[in-house]
């Protein structure tokens, strides 16, 4: 469920998360989502081809990504360069304030809103956060950028090896189990230990 706290004095406190943005401003007029809610379920997928997926995904993704997605991810940055190879930053301009990150761009679209949004105060390199992959089988929005359209147009190959986000799975059934795989991720504590015994065997 997404909110946008625009009327925050209606909303009983505690109801949504009340942290900061990450440089000591309150969070206002932007996306939250309840911690109280659980997270959406998986899609019932074929089990053999998920546990190939699975092990292919073990193999090709970890670095980054969780297998068991109960867990939560790192709280860092991909530096930009690292999923997207063609990233080529030039300085457009400076803020105010000269503890804030100049105003960066590169040819493409993969960077655009973090013109807006990546002012630091910490001055640390631009990037994009770990996010948690769940419903995966409804969406039609892949990437931050929203410019991959399914799960099997970001894992071929055909993207182009300086798209952004260019980890590819080659073989056509490969791929698939991964999809079958992906499709059936969520939260669920039961099938995190089951999976857990699995890498154990």
């Amino acid at each position: 469920m997404l909110c946008y706290l625009k009327q925050e004095q209606v909303l009983r406190s505690g109801t949504f998360d009340e942290t900061h943005d990450g440089i000591g401003n309150p969070v206002k007029n932007v996306p939250l989502f309840r911690q109280d809610l659980a997270a959406p379920a998986g899609a019932n997928v074929n089990t053999e081809m998920a546990a190939h997926g699975r092990a292919l995904f073990r193999t090709h993704s970890t670095g980054c990504h969780n297998v068991d997605q109960s867990k939560p991810v790192d709280a860092k940055l991909l530096n930009l360069k690292s999923i997207w190879p063609a990233y080529n930053p030039a300085t457009e301009g400076v803020r105010g304030d000269p503890k804030q990150s100049a105003i960066l761009n590169s040819p493409g679209n993969f960077d655009d809103k973090m013109v807006i949004v990546d002012a630091s105060d910490h001055g640390e390199p631009r990037g994009n956060a770990l996010p948690l992959l769940l419903d995966l089988d409804r969406t039609n929005i892949f990437l931050h950028d929203a410019s991959v359209n399914s799960l099997e147009e970001l894992l071929n190959p055909n993207r182009g090896k300086k798209s952004p986000h260019p980890f590819y799975i080659n073989g056509a059934t490969q791929r698939a189990e991964v999809i079958e795989f992906l499709r059936g991720l969520d939260t669920n504590i039961g099938n995190a230990i089951k999976n857990k015994k699995k890498d154990m065997q």
